[in-house]
């Protein structure tokens, strides 16, 4: 008897496999920390002190950083004085929030995919818009409110943009008279150089009442006579390095409650034939015996020939379970779509009711105030 030879081992490609795995291992590094309850690297945010103002006046130095690679807009190693970001909050029963990959970065975000649905089935506006990202300001600052609070030294202030920013914008435009040119340094106050800059000085108000919000108001510049210290600059954080930038996957399974894919669409051609072949197979069968058993889908076909238009029949059921699993993706937990609150007053310093949706800083309103508003305006 003749040996018959083995065949040879397939070879493995060691490389490519150590290659997949340390890419693997990246990955798994990269998102260890991710639970999506805060749109920061834990690691990076553990021993950093957060600035929380309340009812009150206030002054701050808002420290300039330099920015680094996960900037938005900015090229690495640029002066900067504040990250301007999108975020989207409520996400599940931990009202975990996460970067908006479209605003921030220009990529598919699934959260702004479902809202562009929403919106183009004409759901109500209250449901889309809660939805939405909502745009915050975070800047380095060393507080002056108390001896306390300076000896923090350097805190991060993140803030909704319209409570700050929007009125630090309007400010930092100097006046010019009518007619006249003038250069950028005299058109603008340049107010965070480390040098010639400014003190920003703003008031916190109490909401009145359990609708309302808190007022920032009365933003004004306080001149200075001291410059930023070296000691603070060094210790100003590299804002954009604090940021966990989510991929599409991590931001759907936060925001569904699903991984990606995880009811995958089966190939129903094939499906529909298979199913008919099966049934023809069976209804062969049924000539041959007194007692037919039944079909795979439950149906007793007649003692003498298959039952008629048995292949439609089959193709109608294929047909509709095609259809319900393309049927569009669910609206949000009941979390997503928040109930709204009346209000009597515009965080945003318009009129209230009547100057609706007018300006690009109703992007930016509170979800239950732009709500109430919206009533109102309806009458």
């Amino acid at each position: 008897m003749v040996k018959k030879e083995a065949s040879p081992k397939p070879k493995v490609d060691r490389e490519a496999y150590q290659k997949c795995l340390l890419d693997r291992q990246k990955e798994s590094e990269r998102t260890k920390n991710f639970s999506g309850k805060s749109i920061y690297k834990s690691e990076k945010v553990s021993n950093v002190s957060f600035y929380s103002p309340k009812a009150g006046d206030h002054l701050i130095d808002i420290i300039p950083h330099i920015t680094g690679e996960n900037h938005p807009t900015i090229a690495p190693g640029k002066a900067q004085y504040y990250l301007d970001i999108w975020v989207h909050y409520g996400l599940n029963d931990d009202n975990s929030q996460c970067l908006c990959l479209s605003k921030n970065f220009g990529k598919k975000c699934p959260i702004c995919e479902h809202q562009k649905q929403l919106r183009e089935e004409g759901v109500d506006d209250a449901v889309w818009k809660t939805i939405g990202p909502k745009r915050r300001t975070i800047y380095n600052i060393v507080s002056y409110d108390t001896e306390k609070e300076e000896s923090k030294g350097v805190q991060l202030f993140n803030v909704a943009h319209f409570y700050m920013e929007m009125h630090l914008t309007k400010l930092m435009k100097g006046p010019v008279r009518p007619g006249r040119k003038v250069n950028v340094s005299e058109a603008y106050i340049v107010f965070s150089d480390p040098d010639e800059g400014r003190s920003v000085a703003f008031s916190i108000e109490d909401p009145k009442s359990k609708d309302d919000f808190p007022k920032y108001v009365g933003h004004r510049f306080v001149d200075r006579d001291y410059s930023i210290p070296d000691e603070q600059l060094a210790a100003a954080i590299c804002l954009d390095d604090l940021l966990h930038i989510p991929s599409y996957n991590e931001v759907y399974e936060l925001y569904w409650g699903e991984k990606v894919g995880s009811k995958v669409k089966e190939n129903k051609t094939d499906e529909v034939e298979d199913e008919i072949e099966e049934i023809e197979e069976e209804t062969d069968e049924v000539e041959e015996v007194e007692a037919p058993a039944p079909t795979r889908s439950g149906r007793k076909p007649a003692k003498s020939e298959p039952e008629p238009e048995i292949e439609e029949e089959v193709e109608k059921e294929i047909e509709e379970e095609i259809e319900e699993e393309e049927k569009p993706a669910p609206t949000p937990k009941k979390n997503k779509v928040k109930k709204a609150a009346s209000a009597v007053t515009c965080p945003m310093g318009f009129e209230y009711a009547v100057e609706f949706d007018t300006y690009e800083e109703c992007d930016d309103c509170p979800e239950d105030t732009w709500t109430a508003c919206k009533k109102a305006h309806k009458g």
